[in-house]
Parts: structure tokens; sequence; C-alpha cells
């Protein structure tokens, strides 16, 4: 009895489904943005914040040495190249003699916690959702907390999977 009552719960817990792609997604996108921070991010109003902040210290960042990280390097790992930002910017401002004047290092720092939680929050909650052997690949594909990347690469395959079929079925008519 114990068991039907596991299997069934199992069974209406949501999962990846090529067949039911678009069920799956909708039943996903809800569940996601349930996150108050994860639906800000999906909306384009968070973005990482980095980003922002390279933007407004752009010369004194120059001035230091330190290397830009682009956009498309957060959007694939969220974490690892702010870290090595982090580092760079503090052993130049260690090595600097006159110190430039750099505001929001502690705003910056929350805003990371904020945005690496919602990006976190993305990922693990598709994961869970992935089976395992089936659908997994995806996960394996990017990095963990890549929340973002790994939603667009599920939505990518589906598009090209759904693509090819359709071009079977007319190239089978033609």
């Amino acid at each position: 009895m114990e068991e039907d009552s596991t299997k069934s719960s199992l069974s209406r817990r949501l999962a990846f489904s090529r067949e039911n792609f678009d069920d799956y997604f909708v039943a996903l996108t809800a569940k996601l943005r349930s996150d108050a921070n994860a639906d800000l991010v999906l909306s384009g109003e968070l973005q990482h914040p980095l980003i922002l902040f390279q933007q407004t210290h752009q010369a004194s960042l120059q001035t230091l040495g330190v290397e830009f990280v682009f956009p498309q390097t957060l959007f694939a790992d969220p974490v690892t190249p702010y870290s090595i930002f982090i580092r760079q910017l503090t052993d130049s401002l260690l090595r600097a003699d006159p110190v430039p004047d750099i505001q929001g290092l502690d705003d910056l720092q929350a805003a990371q916690a904020v945005f690496r939680r919602a990006e976190t929050h993305i990922y693990t909650t598709i994961v869970d959702t992935l089976r395992v052997g089936k659908s997994m690949h995806y996960a394996r594909q990017v990095k963990f907390g890549a929340g973002q990347q790994l939603l667009r690469n599920i939505v990518s395959d589906n598009r090209t999977v759904t693509t090819r079929s359709l071009m079977a079925v007319f190239s089978a008519l033609f």
C-alpha cells in the first residue's frame, strides 16, 4: 500500500518529456517563476551584477589592468569568472599606488549572492525534472548553477528536434 502511494506521487511529479514538451515547459516555467529572484532573472530584470559593475567602473578597472568578463562568459558559467574577477580586482587594488575610488564592492557581493541563488534555483529545479539516463545529458552540458543556459539548451534542442521531424514529414510527402 505504501509503495502505491509513493509511485503515484512520483508519477505526478514534473518530469521532462520530449513528446509533451509544451506541457512540460509550461509547468516548468510556473515552477521556476514561483521563486521571486528566479522570476526576475528569467524576465531579464535581474542581470548578472558584474556586468553593471564593469560598466560603472570601466575607467578604474582599465587603470588597474583588470580583465573584463564578457556577458557570454557569465551566461555560460555565472560563478567561476566572477570569482576570478574578484581575485584579480583584489590583487590589483593591493598593488595600486594611488588606489582608485571604486564604490559598491559590498553591494556587488550582495547582488552576486542573490543572482547566484536564483541561477542555482533554476538549475536545480530543471535537473530535478530530468530523468536519469534519458535526459540528464542536458545537465552535463553546462556548469553547475548556469540555470538560464540549461533552460535555453533544452528549449533549443527541442526546437531542433521538432524542426527535423517536420522536415522528415514534409520530405516524405513530396
